[in-house]
């Protein structure tokens, strides 16, 4: 329609014509184009909204999985500088009752860190992360991402050192009637209450005074001080990635 009117004018010689309709022309795509890149900014915004409220839920999510996960090995250690202290003969009056406790929070239970990462692990996996407009808020969760990698790394040698040594000790010079019979520190779990934990009790307690326990004790208690440590700072990263969350979503005009 517009192409035939132009033709006409330029037969006609009607410059004025003709420049409006260049003119209306040239509008009509600027227009189109600003609506176009309207749209699509505010499709971008929603898509990012979306993400971040979903970010939001795995960080409160994980910032209650690790903080449980600190509050354990923080129990963990107690347990393990107790049984230190017994095995080099600086507490004697613990009680059967007793060091069965601490033998199972501070020896024999392995728990590992449950962060939630599937909104990240999607942003990723789908290249969308430009997605998230807060530069520190992408650096975060990528740091995140090195944080678990270590921790998990952390973990596989502390399990080693289960399998290797503490389980075969224990196995092999522990009554461990007493622990298998006791609910988990952590999560949740069955228990082995077949047998009586104090009747027909073997004295077992020597063993826990001998070298080679205080070394498995000595040994753990280090390697859990370090992830201990590790697992702090990623509470604390998921702390962080929720506040910045929390900022990004207040300047969008989004509440959680």
């Amino acid at each position: 329609m517009i192409l035939r009117r132009v033709i006409l004018h330029f037969k006609k010689q009607e410059w004025t014509a003709i420049a409006l309709d260049f003119l209306i022309v040239v509008v009509g795509v600027f227009v189109g184009l600003q609506v176009s890149n309207w749209n699509a900014a505010r499709g971008e915004r929603a898509e990012e909204v979306y993400y971040l409220k979903a970010l939001a839920g795995d960080a409160k999510a994980s910032i209650a999985a690790v903080s449980e996960q600190v509050a354990f090995l923080e129990k963990q250690a107690a347990a393990q500088k107790r049984l230190a202290r017994y095995s080099d003969g600086a507490e004697q009056d613990l009680t059967t009752q007793y060091l069965d406790a601490l033998i199972q929070v501070g020896i024999y239970e392995l728990y590992t860190v449950s962060p939630r990462q599937v909104t990240f692990e999607e942003l990723k996996s789908s290249g969308k992360l430009p997605l998230l407009k807060t530069p520190a808020l992408r650096t975060k969760l990528q740091e995140v991402d090195a944080q678990i990698t270590v921790i998990r790394q952390w973990e596989n040698d502390i399990s080693q050192m289960f399998y290797l040594f503490s389980d075969p000790f224990l196995i092999g010079n522990y009554d461990v009637r007493g622990f298998a019979a006791m609910p988990p520190n952590k999560g949740e779990g069955s228990i082995a209450d077949w047998l009586p934990p104090l009747k027909n009790r073997h004295d077992t307690r020597a063993a826990l005074q001998s070298r080679r326990f205080q070394n498995i004790v000595l040994y753990r208690g280090n390697v859990g001080s370090g992830l201990l440590a590790l697992t702090k700072e990623l509470r604390d990263s998921y702390v962080d990635i929720d506040a910045l969350i929390a900022a990004r979503l207040d300047t969008l005009g989004e509440n959680l």
